[in-house]
């Protein structure tokens, strides 16, 4: 039986057989500024994520959704460097419908005191960075998310994070003892 390649060939020029590569996560924006002191870095980042699973998945929650963790790329491996407190009551999970969008947002208030909690886990912020969000395809009987999607569907757009410095002032107009130099601070967490 001869083999019609008309559709095949249409396929290829066309594009339409090649696998998605775009992100299901987008932030807003390509690129953010974090700001740090002596003792912190703080960044907020919005997100939307568009199920384009083709079926229901789950995002587990308590009292708010369950946020995304911060990962940055060093030399080529993506590391997570900031992993949100998550509580440990469990609610109803946010439920996306095939083709339904979730927007939230990453809000980062990580310690550079490596005595305090969540911590900035790499020395030196500006870099490429990523979200990963626990999405899940199953729920437990108790509502829990089950079966993660595969990490490709689960992880945003790449963007980059750039730094400012701000001194922490205290009631004598000290500056904090930080000290810069031209590649920032030199003291606690620094550079």
């Amino acid at each position: 039986m001869p083999v019609n390649r008309l559709p095949i060939a249409l396929c290829l020029l066309l594009g339409a057989c090649a696998p998605n590569t775009e992100p299901g996560m987008r932030t807003s924006e390509d690129t953010y500024e974090a700001v740090r002191t002596v003792d912190a870095v703080t960044v907020t980042i919005p997100y939307t994520y568009t199920n384009a699973t083709g079926e229901t998945v789950y995002i587990n929650r308590c009292q708010e959704p369950d946020p995304p963790s911060l990962q940055k790329q060093q030399e080529g491996v993506w590391r997570t460097v900031y992993a949100p407190p998550r509580l440990l009551c469990l609610g109803p999970p946010v439920v996306i419908d095939a083709g339904g969008d979730h927007e939230g947002q990453l809000e980062v208030r990580a310690a550079l005191d490596p005595n305090s909690q969540p911590q900035w886990e790499v020395e030196r912020v500006p870099g490429t960075y990523r979200l990963v969000l626990d999405i899940f395809g199953n729920l437990e009987p108790g509502g829990n998310g089950t079966n993660p999607l595969d990490l490709e569907q689960r992880v945003s757009n790449t963007f980059e994070i750039t730094e400012r410095y701000e001194r922490d002032a205290d009631a004598s107009g000290d500056a904090s003892g930080l000290d810069e130099d031209a590649d920032g601070p030199t003291g606690a967490g620094g550079g």
